[in-house]
């Protein structure tokens, strides 16, 4: 058990120093490395997210950083008014990642019922964690577009910037509704596959658009169903009804270690060998690979199989 511990982590360092300086924290690593004080050895600064190993990453590091402070919490463009006037000055409660969502949680239960606020970063948004007593914190927007829609402050020094495509609050509730329309999560603990796969058994779309369909596997981008069904030794074009239910626990299985091992990594890997060994632009399947052996086929960015055009893609 430690040899494989050492051999999963070392090589994660040089990642890690990269994903310090976005702010992005891994939970298994950082607990390796020395759990809280390998995590005080970090500032965050910028943080992008669009895949949901991300936005878990996230909330493993504001639990960290955020969790159990009370904020003064405005909103620079106005977007998020009424938003952050119900979460002003209330404690920074709990965080919880579903799929590409997060949810974070306001308020003492024990006075009043929680605030939860749903975000959604879509392609671009940031959700940015600055310390004033060590670095210089950037110009908050307020323009309507692509400014900042809320703002935390905390009487240490802590600035948070949020600036996402999707950002509503509401009451407990709010977080009940939106966990029921999301699909299941491979990296959550609470993750139900047997409902998914009763779900996926009766539905006679793609696979390739059902790991995309946020309400069946909730967290999978474009990427990460191209790496999944190729290691699957699944065709795109399969349909739900189609699959054996061995088919199915071989893509939730890659479903799960696909999300795991960019957990550790920080990046996504898939080809271990070390011939392999290198940059990991390279370190993938399909991913940024313009043919496998020798022929186009399962293009990423283009809806191309074999060399055919196909409505479903990868």
């Amino acid at each position: 058990r430690i040899l494989c511990v050492i051999t999963l982590t070392i090589p994660t360092i040089s990642s890690y120093i990269v994903w310090s300086r976005s702010g992005v924290f891994n939970s298994v690593t950082a607990r390796c490395l020395g759990g809280q004080k390998f995590l005080r050895n970090f500032r965050t600064s910028n943080i992008l997210m669009v895949e949901g190993h991300s936005v878990h990453r996230v909330a493993y590091s504001h639990t960290q950083r955020l969790v159990g402070k009370c904020f003064k919490a405005t909103s620079p463009n106005g977007r998020f008014a009424d938003g952050a006037k119900a979460i002003d000055g209330k404690p920074f409660r709990k965080v919880e990642a579903v799929g590409k969502n997060l949810f974070a949680f306001f308020g003492d239960p024990a006075v009043q019922a929680l605030v939860c606020v749903h975000v959604h970063f879509g392609m671009s948004g940031t959700w940015s964690v600055f310390d004033r007593n060590i670095e210089k914190i950037p110009e908050v927007k307020t323009t309507y577009s692509g400014g900042t829609r809320l703002l935390l402050e905390h009487e240490s020094g802590l600035v948070s910037i949020v600036s996402a495509m999707t950002l509503q609050h509401g009451n407990e509730s709010l977080y009940d509704e939106k966990r029921k329309a999301l699909g299941q999560d491979p990296l959550r603990p609470d993750a139900n596959v047997e409902l998914l796969w009763n779900k996926v058994n009766r539905c006679r779309k793609s696979i390739a658009q059902i790991i995309m369909d946020q309400s069946y596997f909730a967290g999978p981008g474009n990427i990460y169903r191209a790496e999944i069904l190729f290691k699957a030794g699944v065709f795109p074009n399969v349909k739900g009804i189609e699959l054996s239910r061995a088919q199915f626990d071989d893509i939730w299985r890659q479903s799960v270690m696909s999300k795991v091992t960019v957990q550790l990594h920080s990046c996504f890997l898939n080809v271990f060998s070390i011939s392999s060994w290198g940059s990991w632009m390279t370190r993938q399947y399909l991913w940024n690979h313009n043919n496998i052996c020798g022929f186009e086929c399962w293009s990423v960015h283009s809806n191309i199989i074999a060399g055919h055009s196909s409505s479903s893609g990868i």
